[in-house]
């Protein structure tokens, strides 16, 4: 019984992966500026976004292939139809923060909770959103 538990559950967690792996189209950005992902910040530079290994992450290296991190996020829908991928940072003064990766077409983005939010907002005022649209 335990063991059939596990497959179900195992076979479930695969088809998620599966579904949300097929929803997140690649994306390719220029980010011309420093920017903080997670806990990491990472160098302005070429990278690569894509679904991550595990449901609800993402996969962001760098344009020479080098792995910059996984990254977790909250899946959500979009029912606005976009021509090209995008990025979204929330800029807090001197400080760039990924919130947000836009698929093309309608499919599911990834929203990162930004849990230091009100503290840089208390700090800078409210954020100025920037976004940096995917190469074709």
């Amino acid at each position: 019984m335990k063991t059939n538990l596990l497959r179900i559950g195992l076979v479930t967690a695969l088809a998620a992966t599966a579904a949300l792996a097929q929803s997140l189209t690649p994306l390719r950005v220029d980010v011309p500026f420093d920017f903080t992902a997670g806990s990491r910040t990472l160098a302005a530079g070429s990278y690569m976004v894509r679904t991550g290994p595990l449901p609800g992450t993402v996969l962001i290296s760098h344009a020479d292939g080098k792995i910059a991190g996984v990254f977790p996020g909250e899946t959500v829908s979009s029912t606005t139809a976009r021509a090209t991928g995008s990025l979204l940072f929330r800029h807090y003064g001197n400080r760039y923060v990924l919130a947000e990766i836009r698929s093309e077409g309608t499919a599911p983005g990834l929203v990162f909770p930004a849990r230091r939010n009100r503290e840089l907002t208390a700090r800078t005022g409210p954020p100025e959103e920037v976004a940096i649209a995917a190469m074709q």
